[in-house]
């Protein structure tokens, strides 16, 4: 495949210079332009193509970690800090998309679902007389499958902390709190 590569160059001076590059397919380039300027023209195409090779292999080698190293919305650790945020905000409709209902009946589900919105007001309360929330530092403890338990370092504004373990399950393509875990685990408390 040929491709062609049109290239203004600029010299000290300002002067413009044309060049038309024709790269071939064995990486070779071929050049038209002014004469006194073409074997500036080859040093900078040899350097790109050797720049371009590097710039491929480190993208290569570092893509893993673009696409998967730093939290994503989807990390447990997001779903925690989402949670925290909530109750800062008193947002019920984000605060409840952060729990899993596996294992309730219907019933049961609406019956924790009003617990879980008093809960909230009442945090909610506490955290504003505390000065509201000055940040959440998360880290995962364990992970294992579908499974994972983070730590939550929260701080208020009047700069009063606290740690919670929480554990989180994969559900329906997201990262949920394990209510019924945390039920049986502790009473569930801020």
């Amino acid at each position: 495949m040929l491709m062609l590569l049109h290239l203004f160059v600029f010299d000290p001076q300002g002067t413009p210079f044309q060049f038309i590059v024709q790269l071939f397919p064995n990486g070779r380039p071929k050049c038209a332009g002014s004469s006194k300027h073409l074997d500036l023209l080859g040093l900078f195409m040899k350097s790109f193509i050797a720049f371009s090779r590097h710039l491929t292999a480190l993208l290569l080698l570092f893509l893993p970690l673009i696409l998967h190293g730093a939290p994503s919305h989807d990390s447990p650790e997001h779903v925690v800090q989402k949670l925290y945020r909530a109750v800062a905000e008193n947002n019920a409709d984000a605060y409840m998309s952060c729990f899993s209902f596996k294992g309730f009946d219907q019933n049961d589900k609406k019956i924790m679902q009003l617990q879980l919105k008093e809960v909230l007001s009442i945090t909610h309360e506490k955290l504003k007389e505390d000065g509201g929330l000055q940040s959440v530092k998360t880290g995962i403890l364990e992970r294992k499958g579908n499974t994972a338990r983070v730590e939550a370092v929260v701080t208020s504004g009047s700069g009063q902390s606290g740690t919670e373990t929480l554990t989180l399950i994969w559900e329906e393509g997201g990262w949920k709190i394990d209510l019924l875990s945390e039920l049986q685990e502790t009473s569930l408390s801020y």
